[in-house]
């Protein structure tokens, strides 16, 4: 398995895994679309060993040393957790620009939540109606 630097059209190659918790999701084309609007951060893609893209990720520069982490994944995800983890892990810890690491996941997405817990995110609070929809949204961060 591989780690490569992001580019967006990565997103257009993958298949993209639904939310498992029903908790709602973006269509292909709205996280497309804000790929290319608000990608500038580091950002990376990791590959099985068939070359298969199964989860993009990195961090949005809000300002100065202030970033926001995302991440999307692709149905074959679910079959490398150790990878992804450990991957995220070391990704996060390496981007020492950043006092503030924050990420907002959608009110219900648990294993979203979870897997920021494992990285070492703490909820912070939640952000009522906070999508063009209404739809509540959790924040967590990790401040260093």
């Amino acid at each position: 398995m591989t780690v490569i630097p992001f580019i967006s059209e990565h997103l257009a190659e993958m298949t993209i895994q639904d939310n498992p918790d029903n908790a709602g999701s973006m269509d292909r084309e709205t996280i497309f679309r804000k790929a290319q609007e608000r990608l500038n951060g580091p950002a990376i893609t990791l590959l099985n060993d068939e070359n298969r893209i199964i989860a993009c990720g990195g961090i949005i520069n809000i300002w100065n040393g202030v970033g926001e982490a995302w991440s999307v994944s692709s149905t074959i995800a679910v079959r490398y957790p150790k990878f992804i983890l450990s991957t995220a892990r070391q990704f996060i810890a390496g981007c020492t620009e950043y006092h503030r690491i924050q990420a907002i996941v959608i009110a219900g997405f648990i294993r979203a939540a979870k897997f920021l817990a494992h990285l070492g995110f703490q909820h912070e609070g939640d952000l009522r109606k906070y999508s063009e929809t209404g739809q509540d949204y959790k924040l967590f961060s990790i401040v260093r």
